[in-house]
């Protein structure tokens, strides 16, 4: 099963338990690399203290997706997501060739 599929079914799994979680996918162009890169972002609604509102924040900012789905599977089994730092700490949108 491909990393993409793992991922939908992780956010519907999430989802049907009361927790609003998407994913955004960001492609552009690396100068280093010499081609496109993808960077997955996962999003959770949340309530803005201050205005009452409810908003989507960054929770992972990753070029990997398997570190993506890792995230996802420790928001689904209620785990702290250890290893997963602030938006933009997430793996490199790094330079592979399949």
């Amino acid at each position: 099963m491909n990393a993409r599929r793992v991922m939908n079914k992780l956010v519907l799994a999430i989802n049907l338990r009361g927790r609003r979680v998407k994913i955004n996918q960001v492609q552009k162009y690396s100068e280093r690399c010499g081609r496109m890169v993808t960077k997955y972002v996962v999003m959770e609604e949340r309530l803005q203290p201050k205005t009452g509102k409810r908003r989507y924040v960054s929770v992972l900012e990753s070029g990997q997706a398997a570190e993506v789905v890792q995230a996802l599977a420790d928001m689904l089994n209620g785990t702290a997501a250890q290893g997963h730092g602030p938006p933009g700490e997430g793996g490199d949108l790094e330079c592979r060739r399949n």
